[in-house]
């Protein structure tokens, strides 16, 4: 018998319709990966031997918009294809016509599918409802409801042995259906936000310690859900023998990335995906109060995601330490390796950052330095720095108990000298050298041509005398940081710095437009607003790379742009990332308009959620980190 697993139907506030960017993102990231399979593999001219219509399976459709956003994609793919092997370039009178064959379980919700088909779409559009293979219960998992996060084996395998079964009769079905040299593509997450997924399973042990809830019902739970690895899906089409592998790899997507994660919105979007499921296992009002508790828990949910944002660059940073660090030669005088870690805040993500920091040289040690020994006699000091005035006392009392390093704090500006000559191995700092030191001065002069009128940042300005106030201040404060660092930092000692790029900065400007309400109002002067802006920066890799080269005390190791592997959703709770901005700016408003002034403008500020949540949908842009790697000459 099949078992059908729809996603929330219709298009209210939980549905899948309005909820369904994280596949979204998984889309976009493969689009170009797609378009390259079509252009390089299919031969489209073999296929349209005997007839102009080219048949498309969408298998999976579920409800829209990403499966039009898919298909047109491919659609675009063919047609590129078609007249660049015809060489039809002149005319399209011969482009092929398009059938397009949207399946998924009868239980699908094909109304709201087939009223968000595209006016303009240029394909013939079908509903094909039928499961495209057999299901069977998942094994006993006591206390789980998925296969991430069992201990016992046996649960695993009990998942591979299902997947294997179900593509076996998969791919016998497409081998009938498709014709020779037709093409087939998957795209699938790989150890992507099902391990969020666990939440919802805690929600309902919640509901089981209070008594609301048989464990039992729990124990016999488990989510019809596996995602393949490469080695997978390899062994599985070989088994089949009717396709060959043109091309298979993990890719990291683009996501639009947030210093703060909008837990709530995402739980929002996973509820779409499983609230189906509960229902049909523990009833309407047990599946409600499980989704509903889950949301709520979104300040958890976000201090977990917060720490898979350090994951992103976790691996970057020890590829640096193992692969570039002589760790040997660094202690050819001493046992102690030192450590900077500028900007630190009050943690803990640079308690995380600097844990994976010291393991990372910890390996390095054992790995460079013993050898046949197991004796370990190495030391680390870890110094935090930030500016005089951070909470220094909120850092110590949340250091680790069982921390391997001696922990001590470093009060001042990272743009002048804080350690002595020649004292520092290896030096790091996450998110933090894209706050200027100061205001570019050219910005306080209302009689010069970088005067910043109406905004409080140079994203979104017109004149370029702002933007170039802007970079010619974080190259002077570059200038001071690599200066002080060559002097401390020792010969073969390395430096790893991560910043934002183009990240949530344009969200401030809503800041700004509070600000001018007030203006308007009568209760805040014009030219005070003026003369405020923003001490941010975010460095491209041709700025750091022209700084860097300026200094001449370090080589460029590594630099690139990354996109870290992120739970994160393209259409944020604006409400709860306004908080999050309000947390970092409130300061900088109090000290310029005062404390009444910037609580109103903050307060006003997140009232505008649904305005600020509109223009997300419409300026979308995918953020990303920038990473580099030095070594002291």
């Amino acid at each position: 018998m099949t078992t059908s697993f729809p996603m929330s139907a219709g298009d209210g506030l939980y549905s899948y319709s309005k909820n369904s960017h994280l596949q979204k993102e998984i889309i976009d990231g493969a689009k170009e990966m797609v378009r390259d399979a079509i252009i390089q593999k299919l031969d489209i001219k073999t296929i349209l031997s005997s007839s102009n219509t080219l048949h498309i399976t969408e298998l999976g459709c579920s409800v829209g918009p990403n499966t039009f956003s898919s298909m047109q994609h491919i659609v675009e793919a063919l047609k590129d294809k078609y007249l660049y092997q015809d060489q039809v370039t002149k005319s399209t009178s011969n482009i092929p016509e398009f059938q397009i064959f949207f399946n998924d379980h009868v239980t699908n919700d094909f109304n709201i599918l087939f009223r968000s088909l595209p006016i303009d779409r240029s394909y013939y559009a079908f509903g094909a409802p039928k499961s495209f293979h057999d299901k069977k219960s998942p094994a006993w998992n006591k206390g789980l409801i998925h296969y991430v996060g069992a201990s016992n084996i046996e649960v695993v395998n009990a998942y591979v042995a299902q997947f294997e079964k179900d593509m076996e009769m998969f791919f016998k079905a497409r081998a009938e259906e498709i014709v020779p040299g037709g093409m087939m593509v998957f795209i699938s997450p790989f150890s992507c936000y099902i391990r969020l997924m666990g939440f919802f399973g805690s929600s309902l042990m919640d509901l089981v310690n209070e008594g609301k809830l048989d464990e039992s019902l729990v124990d016999s739970f488990n989510l019809p859900m596996y995602f393949p690895s490469p080695e997978d899906m390899t062994k599985v089409a070989k088994k089949n023998g009717c396709f060959s592998i043109e091309m298979m790899e993990l890719r990291f997507t683009k996501s639009k990335l947030v210093e703060e994660v909008d837990a709530k919105t995402l739980m929002i979007n996973l509820r779409t995906s499983l609230e189906g499921l509960l229902i049909n296992h523990f009833g309407s009002k047990i599946a409600e109060e499980a989704c509903v508790r889950t949301i709520l828990k979104s300040e958890e949910i976000s201090a977990w995601m917060k720490r898979e944002v350090l994951e992103g660059s976790k691996e970057m940073v020890r590829d640096a330490i193992i692969g570039k660090f002589d760790i040997k030669t660094m202690l050819s005088s001493s046992n102690t390796l030192c450590i900077a870690e500028f900007g630190c805040s009050v943690g803990p993500n640079t308690l995380i950052a600097m844990q994976h920091v010291v393991e990372a040289l910890k390996d390095k040690y054992l790995s460079q330095v013993i050898t046949n020994s197991t004796s370990n006699n190495l030391e680390i000091q870890v110094f935090f720095n930030d500016h005089v005035t951070n909470d220094f006392n909120t850092l110590f009392q949340s250091l680790p108990i069982d921390r391997s390093y001696y922990a001590f704090g470093v009060p001042g500006s990272f743009h002048h000298r804080l350690f002595p000559s020649r004292s520092i191995h290896f030096a790091h700092s996450s998110c933090s050298i894209h706050w200027l030191s100061k205001i570019p001065k050219e910005l306080l002069d209302e009689k010069s041509s970088s005067w910043n009128k109406g905004l409080i940042h140079y994203i979104g300005a017109s004149n370029i005398e702002v933007v170039n106030a802007y970079v010619a201040q974080f190259e002077k404060d570059m200038e001071m940081f690599f200066n002080a660092r060559a002097e401390e930092i020792v010969h073969g000692g390395m430096m790893v710095l991560i910043t934002p790029f183009s990240s949530y900065v344009r969200l401030m400007k809503f800041f700004g437009s509070s600000l001018t309400d007030l203006v308007n109002e009568g209760k805040l002067d014009e030219s005070t607003v003026d003369s405020f802006n923003l001490p941010i920066y975010f460095p491209s890799v041709e700025d750091m790379t022209k700084v860097v080269e300026k200094n001449d005390c370090f080589s460029i190791e590594k630099i690139e742009l990354t996109y870290p592997k992120s739970k994160l959703v393209d259409e944020a709770d604006a409400k709860t990332l306004m908080i999050n901005l309000r947390a970092v700016l409130e300061g900088l408003l109090i000290n310029h308009f005062g404390s009444e002034i910037a609580k109103e403008a903050c307060e006003r500020t997140i009232l505008k959620s649904e305005e600020i949540s509109i223009w997300m949908k419409a300026n979308y842009e995918k953020s990303c980190q920038l990473f580099v790697a030095l070594k002291r000459k």
